[in-house]
């Protein structure tokens, strides 16, 4: 894990926000347009053949996964519940499952309780009426953030996995996320891609897709979630959005 001041120097971190409110410098924003382009571009002829003829890289479907059911996982469910419109709240199990998918076919190790708690929270505080943000955090991932690490370290983690959560949660409106900041956040940020863009979603078995699809549905998402990111941009100039 990189130190604390380096840390406060990657957009996006939990410590960045702090220093910076969620402010992007105009070195940031050239820096995010740069990552976004260069991290697109080697996905451009995969994306094109799952477009155009239906490719994708699984041979198989995975087990359908069952989502944490601990203390925790719920009371972070019932949190997202609360405050979200039925096509958010399967947004959010959709960037979570995705998220797990994409880890299980690679073989990667992670938190499955960290990464479902960022999954359902890391758009909570978009939502209308939402009041746990100071007028300064410019950026709707902080009181989010805040808000899932809370549930964490309500139900008993430490310090040390609450921040897994956390960290998801502030990251995740980076163009891309290095495993170094940690692999939650990592695959939490991709889950959000897929489901917002599609990108990598030929790394998804079409079964586990159907399945996923059946499970939380769409909902005309992308129509209705427009009104949440305009609404955002406008009140907090220099945000991620």
């Amino acid at each position: 894990m990189p130190t604390t001041t380096d840390l406060s120097r990657r957009v996006g971190t939990p410590q960045w926000c702090q220093r910076t409110n969620g402010v992007l410098s105009t070195a940031e924003k050239l820096q995010a347009i740069g990552q976004s382009l260069s991290g697109t571009a080697p996905l451009m002829v995969p994306y094109l053949r799952w477009r155009l003829a239906g490719w994708y890289r699984p041979s198989a479907p995975l087990p359908e996964p069952t989502a944490p059911t601990s203390e925790v996982c719920q009371a972070a469910h019932a949190l997202c519940s609360k405050w979200s419109p039925e096509f958010m709240v399967n947004h959010c199990v959709r960037t979570y499952s995705f998220a797990r998918l994409l880890a299980e076919h690679w073989g990667i190790d992670f938190d499955d309780e960290a990464l479902f708690v960022s999954g359902m929270l890391h758009d909570v505080s978009l939502m209308p009426g939402w009041t746990d943000r100071e007028p300064h955090e410019r950026c709707f991932t902080i009181p989010a953030g805040r808000a899932a690490r809370n549930v964490c370290l309500d139900g008993g983690w430490s310090e040390e996995r609450a921040y897994k959560a956390e960290a998801a949660v502030t990251l995740n409106p980076n163009a891309e996320v290095a495993r170094d900041l940690g692999i939650e956040a990592y695959l939490l940020n991709l889950g959000v891609l897929v489901d917002a863009t599609g990108i990598r979603l030929w790394e998804i078995h079409p079964d586990d897709l159907t399945r996923l699809l059946e499970r939380a549905p769409r909902l005309q998402m992308k129509r209705q979630i427009v009104e949440f990111v305009h609404t955002e941009a406008d009140a907090h100039p220099g945000c991620r959005f």
